[in-house]
């Protein structure tokens, strides 16, 4: 089965990473491109054996989680250094 969808005002950025995930999620085909540099929509298209649209929810709730540890950890480092900054 294979589905296509737009997400507006999204990049590569999202694209890479969303590709990516989608592949790990199930899916046996994933593309996440911009079309034209002046264009501000990322076109993803999916194949899949399951469900495209429960494999991108999952791929974008897997991104989610990932993206919020990140945050964590720069928040830790950014404190970590603060902190050795005023002792210092």
């Amino acid at each position: 089965m294979k589905h296509r969808i737009s997400l507006p005002n999204e990049s590569h950025t999202l694209g890479c990473m969303l590709s990516h995930k989608l592949l790990e999620e199930g899916a046996t085909f994933a593309s996440c491109v911009v079309p034209h540099p002046l264009e501000t929509d990322l076109l993803v298209t999916i194949e899949s054996a399951q469900d495209c649209k429960e494999c991108l929810l999952s791929a974008l709730r897997g991104l989610c989680v990932a993206l919020e540890q990140c945050q964590t950890v720069v928040q830790t480092k950014l404190a970590h250094d603060e902190a050795v900054r005023a002792a210092g």
